[in-house]
Parts: C-alpha cells; sequence; structure tokens
C-alpha cells in the first residue's frame, strides 16, 4: 500500500507539473511581447492573456488541493447519518436558477421512501455538483438533464443523465483521468480536467464505484454506493 500512495505521488506531481507549464509559457510569452510594445491596444489584449492563465493556474491548484484533501483522508470529516433522497431533492431546488440559464429541464426520479447513508453529506454534494454542471454543460437547450436515485443488488445508485451528444467510446476510457479534458480546445482553458477524476476519488473512498454509459442520445454517469 505504502509503494502504491508513493506512485500516486511521484505521478501526480508530474501530471501537475506538466500541466503548469502551459499556463506559464503563456504567461511568459505574453508577458515579453507586452513588455516590449508600446501599442496600448496590444498590451492590454496581453495582459488579458495574463490574467486569463493566471485564472486558469487557480483553478487547477483547487483541484490539486481538493485531491489532495481527499487522499489524505480530510475527506472522512463531518460524516453524518442523512436521508440521501431528501438531500438530493433540496440539491435539485438550488439548481433550477442555473437549469434555466442554460435552457435545460432538471429533473429528479426519486423514491418516497427514506434512503439513509453514513458519509459526508458535503462530499455528496460536491459529487452532485460536478456531475451535474457537466451534464448542463454537455446538454444543447431545450434537452433535460435527470438525477434519479434506487437501490439495485443491494446498494444505493445515483445516476445523473444528460441529453447531450455523447462521449465516444475511444474517449470513455479515459474521462477519470487526471486533467483529462473532453471538450473543444477553446473551452479547456476554462476547466481544470480535475472535475470527474474528484467524484471518483470521493466516491472511491466511501467503498463505492462510479461507472459511465454513453451514446449519441446521452450520457449516464452511474454510481453506487454500499448502503
Amino acid at each position: 500500500r505504502l509503494e502504491e500512495h508513493i506512485t500516486f505521488i511521484e505521478s501526480f506531481a508530474s501530471d501537475v507539473s506538466h500541466e503548469f507549464k502551459n499556463p506559464l509559457a503563456s504567461i511568459r510569452s505574453a508577458m515579453d511581447v507586452a513588455l516590449q510594445s508600446e501599442d496600448r491596444t496590444e498590451i492590454k489584449r496581453f495582459m488579458g492573456i495574463v490574467v486569463q492563465e493566471t485564472a486558469r493556474m487557480d483553478r487547477l491548484l483547487q483541484g490539486v488541493r481538493e485531491i489532495t484533501r481527499i487522499d489524505t483522508d480530510a475527506g472522512y470529516e463531518g460524516i453524518e447519518t442523512f436521508d440521501l433522497a431528501e438531500l438530493i431533492r433540496t440539491f435539485a431546488k438550488a439548481k433550477q436558477n442555473q437549469a434555466q440559464k442554460h435552457q435545460v429541464e432538471l429533473s429528479l426520479d426519486l423514491p418516497q421512501q427514506p434512503v439513509i447513508l453514513n458519509i459526508s453529506p458535503v462530499l455528496t454534494v460536491q459529487v452532485l455538483e460536478n456531475l451535474v454542471d457537466n451534464a448542463f454543460s454537455f446538454t444543447p437547450p431545450g434537452g433535460r438533464v435527470r438525477i434519479s436515485l434506487f437501490r439495485k443488488n443491494g446498494k444505493v445508485n445515483i445516476g445523473v443523465e444528460d441529453s447531450g451528444s455523447g462521449i465516444p467510446e475511444d474517449v470513455q476510457g479515459n474521462i477519470f483521468n487526471r486533467f483529462f479534458c473532453f471538450r473543444p480546445e477553446e473551452e479547456k482553458k476554462h476547466h481544470s480536467g480535475l472535475g470527474l477524476s474528484i467524484v471518483k476519488a470521493i466516491v472511491e473512498k466511501y467503498s463505492g464505484a462510479i461507472t459511465v454509459e454513453s451514446s449519441e442520445k446521452g450520457t449516464r454517469f452511474i454510481i453506487v454506493l454500499p448502503d
């Protein structure tokens, strides 16, 4: 286990170093040009690049901090016994304004009876937040995002489903990898590529698993947790 942990740390440090090289190179290039230019419009444009790439580095740092916190077991703080169905209902109400802005319908398929879990409700909301935000961003206006909750084979299942264009089969095996981002190049600058890897880390901390099913009709993430 120690060897596995050391390998994880070494691999993660290498990945982080690699990911920071791109924004740092952009900042360095933009500053070099800005310092040599006397054109105020050009200077302003390149300073805008500096601001954009600095924000990108900040997102990376936040993601790295979160992954590290989960890996060091800090995620176990705040464990409570709660009704998962009620938590999802409350979460969905809070997300309705965001759904309207995306012009997407957010619906629920929940059991009437309580679904009791003993994990961190804060981290559970973080998992839902990452998955639903992803679903919103990949769902076209007029589409729908659905959160479902059910028991199967004695375990609790949470589904987050969208009606987007789906994830290509050859990409699906990489989507939980650190820093992997399946988005157009221009959009990648606004995402850390750590959202789904954070979700996977949290779920696995509670002896759960997450899988993905996708086609041209949409994508469905399924979380399985011990009851």
